[in-house]
């Protein structure tokens, strides 16, 4: 479907339709939050009824988290030691290969084995949609990595990582994207990178945004674009086919595992939806997370704790931090989206209405390195908070995605009611579970007056909350275990000792993380309320 993913230039019934998406999902969390402190002191049986029936959907979403984070730990423990380039080679001769699979000695049933039955039943589907898969030597991978001055020392840490793959170095292209404006000092260093590593990859280039960015919103948004544009030139010179270009969006400083890329070209080749969909990395930590104090480290894990479940549910899984795509289906839904929106969500979403609902986020189950907040930063708890703020910038996808939905007559009516209600659950979910979780329960008793304080829901409601609250707890220890299981194993002599300590450090990881991903959201509604959009850069 042809929409402009935007809010800059819109007709008047659309910038009525803008302003009113973006205001709901604000005023629904402050009536919310507001209209339950004047429910509790009008009628706090009824707030005391509501606690109780949130309480219960708390308890189920919980059972959830645990059973997809151990989905996620099974999946990655389960691919560790898989051969991602074996795998794609053996998708191109697949007579022979299905052959030599048949013949693997079986024995006792062990995660190889259970891995190798994944891999069979991913062979069956690409055979059954009749789609040829490309050919391994055929793949190109681009890299594109924006960056600004103070980034330059980063590069060489992510495209040595890159170098050290065990996929082909030379069907890998870096491209370096810089902002408009760059100073004549900066392209000299740039230029001396690129010699150092001329020889050693595909193609690597940097590219400079010409024009000043039209708004404060659209800087980053706009080099990535010019970077990607420049690279489907590029590409059509060299008559390399764009649908045999997987497009990768790195943050400078990021390092790779060496089997990441070709995990990656599996993925794309054995997927019959490659043109229609993007290929999402699992969020993990780097071992640089141990070098933190107990509180800092906390506070970093927190800030993409609840990406790690999400990543483990693909029906529910959008585009964010790291994703690669086809370059070509990149270019037929004309790239990422420019405005005040996070570039990562709103890139899914912006595909997903153009191609009608058919769009899809493919989990690579290999992990791709968090960015921290480190003890060398100064404000490194401003920065947590703005990682936090930044994830939070998709609440303004959600105006856009609605007035699409809108539109979006050829997309089934029940996909678009079904994902219109995801994206408000998901807004007001995250904003409102803090408060009602913890104080909730017991603030009708609190507020009340003598006649409810006489009546058994007065003690009911606290207790049951408070029954409630404690599983919760014990679902939240559940659920931090297998976190950490998804963290990197820490070096230590004292290794019970270090692993029991590690453990409590985590503890209160949840909690933390929904506090602070609730204030940032309720920051960024509250400011769409009054008409204030956030720019992604800052």
């Amino acid at each position: 479907m042809e929409f402009s993913f935007s809010n800059q230039n819109l007709s008047r019934p659309q910038a009525i339709l803008q302003r009113f998406f973006e205001i709901l999902p604000g005023v629904l969390s402050w009536v919310i939050i507001l209209g339950f402190i004047v429910l509790g002191l009008a009628r706090p049986l009824a707030a005391a009824g509501l606690i109780l029936a949130f309480d219960l959907y708390l308890v189920l979403r919980f059972t959830y988290m645990i059973i997809f984070l151990l989905f996620l730990r099974s999946r990655l423990e389960l691919e560790a030691k898989t051969d991602w380039l074996a795998r794609a080679r053996g998708i191109n001769r697949l007579y022979d290969y299905w052959r030599e699979l048949n013949e693997l000695e079986v024995g006792p049933k062990g995660k190889q084995d259970l891995s190798r039955s994944i891999h069979k039943n991913e062979l069956r589907i690409l055979e059954k949609s009749h789609q040829k898969a490309p050919l391994l030597d055929d793949i190109h991978h681009l890299i594109i990595i924006p960056g600004k001055a103070a980034d330059i020392a980063k590069f060489s840490s992510t495209v040595d990582s890159l170098l050290r793959s065990d996929f082909p170095s030379i069907k890998i292209g870096v491209i370096f994207a810089f902002e408009y404006g760059v100073s004549q000092s900066l392209r000299l260093t740039v230029s001396r990178l690129i010699e150092r590593y001329r020889d050693k990859l595909f193609e690597v280039q940097a590219v400079y945004c010409p024009d000043k960015p039209s708004s404060k919103y659209s800087n980053r948004s706009a080099v990535i674009n010019f970077a990607a544009r420049e690279s489907v030139k590029y590409f059509n010179q060299k008559k390399i086919p764009l649908a045999k270009v997987i497009t990768s969006y790195f943050q400078a400083g990021v390092e790779v595992s060496p089997d990441y890329l070709s995990c990656l070209t599996y993925r794309f080749m054995v997927s019959p939806y490659r043109q229609a969909a993007c290929f999402q990395s699992i969020p993990v930590y780097n071992y640089s997370i141990w070098s933190d104090s107990v509180f800092r480290r906390t506070l970093n894990a927190s800030a993409s704790f609840f990406q790690l479940i999400e990543a483990a549910n693909p029906d529910n899984l959008v585009s964010f931090s790291s994703y690669s795509l086809s370059l070509a289906a990149l270019a037929e839904f004309d790239y990422w989206p420019q405005g005040p929106s996070s570039i990562d969500t709103a890139m899914f979403w912006k595909a997903f209405i153009y191609f009608n609902g058919n769009f899809k986020v493919i989990p690579l189950y290999i992990g791709y390195p968090i960015k921290t907040a480190t003890e060398a930063q100064a404000d490194w708890f401003k920065e947590l908070y703005c990682q936090k703020k930044e994830q939070a910038m998709a609440v303004q996808d959600f105006p856009i995605a609605m007035r699409a939905f809108l539109k979006a007559g050829r997309m089934p009516l029940a996909k678009r009611i079904s994902q219109a209600f995801k994206l408000l659950e998901a807004q007001l979910s995250v904003t409102l579970w803090p408060f009602l979780l913890l104080i909730g329960g017991w603030f009708p008793a609190l507020l009340c007056g003598r006649e409810f304080s006489d009546s058994g829901t007065y003690y009911s409601t606290p207790r049951i909350t408070f029954l409630i609250f404690s599983l919760m707890i014990i679902g939240s220890i559940m659920i931090l275990v297998l976190t950490k299981r998804v963290l990197p194993e820490r070096k230590s002599e004292r290794k019970i000792l270090a692993k029991i300590a590690d453990g409590l450090t985590l503890v209160p990881l949840a909690l933390i993380g929904i506090f602070l991903q609730s204030l940032a959201v309720l920051n960024v509604q509250t400011g769409l309320i009054f008409g204030r959009r956030h720019s992604h850069d800052g």
